[in-house]
């Protein structure tokens, strides 16, 4: 293999891929990238067996061929160089490859591509397409509501659920949940569990729409000359829909950043998961905490309240998360009763975010 490549397009492809790359495997193999060189592009494609990347750069490709580079190093020497072109000589005997730019040389040792993983196979039985920026939005809306916790293995991926006339994106934790609806036209219905990290790394890559294609049991994420292919969750999704009161006895309407901002201060002092209290009393929030070793912090700001005054706690962190997944000037929360929970929104249509409340001794 013989190629040229600019330095900075080689750097942003290397970037793409290694995210795909496995850090704890016994696959030696794994922890390479994958990358070819035929016709008038370099080909780079990395996967863990669970998430699987491949991007395309145009380059002047004087011999094709294939490598298999370990993916931590390339990806260092390749930041590192000046910016200008890169020549990559493979030397296929002795399974190494020569990287040159100006007066840097650098020669690493190579691993079999026959070895590796071939790129999965894709289907298509249901697909849609959106802009990205939708896309992005959504994804940052949600994605913090999936769970960690790889014994709840449904619950660690975000629900895509196709209708006919939009597309619901829902990830929980059973704890909060959010909910973002995008208005789209699909010829089919369907849903899917996707992994939040395929979701997080297709929102990561920039263009104007993505396509997005589903079947049983993969997800391929097309983003120009990128295809993201992962893996998808087995299993029943929880019926979310019904966690959803339908009655509110009090709403709650402040402006989202002076609400947020106040969540954030006083959360301070709401140490080793300690409540944050929220109290309505005439047409003022109180925002409260306190840890018995370190002290309390409170403040007050305007909102319109409707409906009867109401004491309830939540999670901090959860609901500084659902403020931030907010867009739009104004937060609305619309609560039950201190053991019920609560729908927090914005004066925009297509993000609910619910949150289970804590009970209060």
């Amino acid at each position: 293999m013989k190629a040229l490549i600019e330095q900075s397009i080689f750097a942003e492809r290397l970037q793409i891929v290694q995210k795909a790359v496995s850090n704890r495997t016994t696959l030696p193999i794994l922890s390479g990238i994958y990358v070819e060189a035929i016709s008038d592009n370099l080909t780079l494609y990395a996967t863990d067996l669970e998430i699987a990347i491949k991007t395309s750069a145009k380059a002047q490709i004087k011999k094709e061929g294939q490598i298999v580079l370990p993916a931590k190093l390339i990806t260092e020497i390749v930041k590192n160089l000046p910016e200008a072109k890169v020549e990559l000589v493979s030397n296929e005997n002795e399974n190494t490859l020569q990287i040159k730019s100006q007066q840097s040389t650098f020669n690493l040792n190579t691993l079999a591509p026959d070895d590796y993983p071939h790129f999965p196979d894709t289907e298509d039985t249901a697909s849609f397409k959106i802009l990205k920026k939708d896309f992005d939005k959504a994804v940052r809306q949600v994605i913090n509501s999936a769970s960690k916790d790889e014994s709840r293995p449904i619950l660690t991926g975000a629900l895509i659920n196709i209708e006919k006339e939009k597309i619901k994106i829902v990830a929980t934790d059973s704890y909060r949940l959010a909910l973002k609806e995008i208005s789209s036209k699909n010829s089919s219905a369907t849903q899917a569990i996707i992994p939040h990290r395929a979701l997080d790394e297709a929102s990561k890559i920039e263009c104007k729409d993505i396509k997005i294609t589903l079947s049983p049991n993969q997800a391929v994420f097309y983003l120009n000359d990128t295809t993201i292919v992962s893996r998808l969750i087995n299993g029943q999704y929880p019926n979310y829909s019904q966690l959803f009161p339908q009655k509110f006895e009090t709403t709650i309407v402040s402006n989202k950043d002076e609400l947020l901002s106040a969540v954030k201060r006083v959360s301070i002092l709401s140490l080793n998961n300690t409540p944050l209290k929220i109290n309505t009393s005439s047409g003022k929030l109180k925002i409260s905490a306190e840890t018995a070793d370190y002290g309390s912090a409170n403040e007050e700001i305007m909102a319109t309240t409707k409906g009867k005054d109401i004491e309830i706690a939540f999670n901090a962190k959860y609901l500084i998360d659902g403020l931030l997944g907010i867009d739009g000037e104004n937060a609305v929360l619309e609560l039950v009763d201190p053991l019920q929970p609560g729908i927090l929104k914005s004066d925009e249509k297509g993000f609910n975010y619910l949150l289970m409340p804590i009970r209060l001794s």
